[in-house]
């Protein structure tokens, strides 16, 4: 769909990058994107109507008409999820798993942790390449309430953009070298962060899991995403 094609420029491509500038401002404003013209987004973008046709064609799309229609696609999808899915659904038909995970989840903390990141002004992403599956999934559910949100891989090298009420959320269930200077460069942002673990001991706001077996922990992982997920979607409203 239209956010996954997005959300590869948001992720990997450089803030300067005026790909990176187009694919924002779509993801931004999709819910206008059946009825706005080519001009408006290269006049609100500052580039020309060809580079947005340009960029169009590196979507994958044959032309504009092709773009919106996807655009449209992708709202109405969304919208017939959030009809067909609800938490106390969510709760049953999982039951099992929420059962093991209530032995580690503070549901006060979690209903915290939805609030903010209900209300952040973009939320950031970081894992390494055994927890990408899981940040790919967390980053497509909070596409669906229209929350910015950008994977940092411990691969990628690029410079990122930070703004105040932002927060950077860890899945750390391994040795990570590459992720404490990570975390220097973002606490200068003076962020809120957040850390998702199987060590028992952080510095930061953490869930902790001692699970061991890489791939336990990652099921039990999946289950918590679509709970807070979920939780995020009714806050307030639980």
């Amino acid at each position: 769909m239209i956010n996954g094609k997005l959300n590869y420029f948001l992720n990997y491509v450089e803030v300067g990058d005026i790909r990176h500038v187009i694919a924002k401002y779509i993801k931004k404003n999709i819910k206008e994107m059946p009825h706005t013209s080519v001009n408006k987004i290269a006049n609100e973008c500052h580039v020309s109507k060809g580079m947005i046709m340009k960029f169009v064609h590196e979507l994958g799309y044959d032309s504009y008409i092709d773009l919106k229609e996807d655009c449209a696609i992708y709202l109405n999808h969304i919208q017939q999820e959030h009809v067909d899915k609800d938490y106390h659904k969510f709760m049953e038909m999982n039951s099992h798993y929420i059962n093991d995970l209530s032995l580690y989840i503070d549901y006060e903390k979690l209903a915290v942790w939805a609030d903010i990141i209900k209300h952040c002004r973009c939320l950031y992403l970081y894992g390494n390449n055994s927890t990408m599956p899981l940040l790919m999934k967390f980053q497509y559910q909070l596409d669906k309430q229209f929350i910015p949100v950008v994977i940092i891989n411990e691969g990628i090298k690029k410079h990122y953009e930070v703004k105040e009420n932002s927060i950077f959320l860890i899945f750390r269930i391994a040795e990570d070298s590459y992720l404490d200077r990570t975390i220097k460069t973002f606490e200068k942002y003076h962020c809120d962060i957040l850390e998702i673990t199987n060590d028992s001991e952080s510095s930061y706001d953490y869930f902790y899991f001692p699970e061991n077996d890489e791939t336990i922990l990652i099921n039990f992982l999946f289950i918590f995403i679509d709970l807070i997920s979920i939780m995020i979607k009714n806050v307030h409203k639980l």
